[in-house]
């Protein structure tokens, strides 16, 4: 027996009341097979307190949202005749969205954009990234070890001063340099970078 649900979580299943999601939730776990119940049941018998599984369903509006189903016991009076749960939904469907976005901003923006380690390789670069430079992919930009990186520069010291005054003020704008494209074409650069 559902005690309460807060708004969210009616709204996730398009419930418009206590009432609403509880028989929606009734038919939600109807449709699931007996042996879905399984390993809670198993986790109750084995007296674990909680349990997190991940959890798909299709939402009142027919979205589908994927997450994790959490679920603790409640601490209960010695020879209480229920079990009392608290049960939480994460619902990872939107963080999923923002990284889709994010990915599509990040490939398609007309500048270039990177990642960097610590000790000087590129972890990730954008299309517009290789261009500048004249790679052919990002993966061949990805793979160039730490001292081709460096080497990417015509003042070397200038690696070494982005460094510096990136690991102090934890931003950087308009830090100018000279580098060297793959062709071995110089250009100036101008680099904005925060931690």
């Amino acid at each position: 027996r559902i005690l309460n649900a807060n708004r969210q979580a009616q709204a996730l299943v398009g419930a418009g009341d206590l009432d609403d999601y509880r028989a929606r939730m009734r038919e939600l776990a109807a449709k699931r097979p007996p042996q879905a119940f399984i390993g809670q049941l198993v986790a109750l018998w084995e007296g674990r307190r909680q349990e997190i599984v991940p959890a798909t369903f299709k939402s009142g509006a027919g979205r589908v949202h994927t997450g994790v189903l959490q679920w603790a016991l409640a601490d209960e009076p010695r020879g209480a005749r229920e079990v009392r749960a608290l049960i939480t939904f994460t619902d990872l469907s939107a963080l999923r969205d923002s990284e889709e976005r994010y990915q599509q901003l990040f490939e398609s923006a007309l500048e270039g954009i990177y990642e960097t380690r610590p000790l000087g390789g590129f972890n990730r670069v954008n299309p517009a990234m290789v261009d500048i430079f004249g790679f052919d992919s990002t993966q061949e930009m990805t793979n160039l070890p730490a001292e081709a990186v460096q080497a990417l520069y015509v003042e070397p010291q200038r690696r070494r001063e982005f460094y510096a005054k990136i690991e102090t003020n934890g931003t950087l704008q308009d830090f100018e340099s000279k580098v060297r494209r793959k062709d071995g074409t110089v250009i100036w650069i101008a680099e904005n970078a925060r931690v």
